[in-house]
């Protein structure tokens, strides 16, 4: 069971509605391919406007049916170039969320500025303040994130050293990647661009997603009762919060449940923690009348 804090949230829907987004695309293009493919015979030397005349959009793609299908399956590869530094972008932001955090706990007493560390070093820095995190994720993720360096560096060209970072890994890891995307990473030349394809998106919500709940199963027990027991309270008065006191406690005891019900704060935490969000509301009050 995982506690699912706003940061968490975030970062659960960011990677479901890239997964979304991007099956929704290329099932998209495999429609408009069978669409393409059923064109008649008389209309297959005509380009998609005069062919689709009321389509919008047709003008930008002034092809024959035949050459307007092959480009839309190639661009399955470029959808996956795009999709997977996103992915890792939204894990990206999720650490330095928790990171922040572990500082506002002091388990963190670093001072750097967190979005200055690189996508390498982000799971060496969590383990040296506490956070144990799985071995073969961790692999796997440092092979993704090379893949991620070719995509927005190299515009997507292998390089030569992406096959010695798979054959480096270990077989846990590979065994991993070929599970998740169903065979081995689609290596070829050193320079020529790496053939991705829609199932290699998928070992990187994977993994991030394996690696986000870890994160979140260690930062339960890092970060004191006391301290998540304001969390609760700040995440449930920023929805909406009953005026009665009674309500309002009752109301955030169901809360506090359904969102943290991992943690298994007492009442007294929460009740003493709502005591502590009011006074400080009443006294931001009091002050900014004066």
């Amino acid at each position: 069971m995982v506690t699912r804090f706003p940061a968490y949230r975030d970062f659960e829907a960011s990677r479901i509605a890239t997964n979304d987004a991007t099956m929704s695309l290329l099932v998209s293009t495999r429609l408009a391919a069978l669409v393409l493919d059923a064109v008649s015979q008389d209309q297959r030397s005509k380009h998609l406007p005069v062919v689709f005349p009321s389509l919008e959009h047709a003008e930008r793609l002034n092809r024959t049916p035949a050459d307007a299908a092959r480009l839309i399956l190639n661009a399955e590869r470029h959808l996956t170039y795009m999709a997977i530094p996103f992915v890792l972008a939204v894990y990206s932001t999720f650490i330095v969320d928790v990171i922040q955090m572990l500082r506002i706990a002091r388990v963190d007493e670093h001072t750097n500025d967190p979005n200055r560390l690189m996508l390498g070093e982000f799971h060496d820095y969590l383990q040296q303040i506490g956070l144990s995190l799985p071995n073969r994720e961790k692999e796997l993720f440092d092979f993704i994130r090379r893949i991620r360096n070719r995509i927005i560096h190299y515009g997507g060209i292998e390089g030569s050293r992406l096959r010695s970072a798979f054959m480096g890994m270990s077989s846990d890891a590979q065994q991993l990647w070929r599970y998740l995307s169903g065979g081995d990473p689609p290596l070829g030349s050193p320079t020529e661009q790496l053939a991705l394809e829609a199932r290699h998106l998928t070992p990187a919500l994977a993994v991030t997603n394996h690696l986000g709940e870890a994160v979140n199963v260690a930062l339960a027990d890092l970060i004191p009762s006391g301290l998540w027991a304001d969390i609760v309270v700040q995440d449930f008065t920023a929805q909406s919060v009953p005026a009665g006191p009674a309500q309002r406690l009752r109301k955030l005891l169901g809360y506090a449940r359904f969102y943290y019900g991992r943690l298994g704060l007492g009442e007294g935490y929460l009740e003493d923690a709502l005591g502590r969000h009011l006074t400080s509301l009443e006294e931001e009050k009091g002050g900014s009348s004066h």
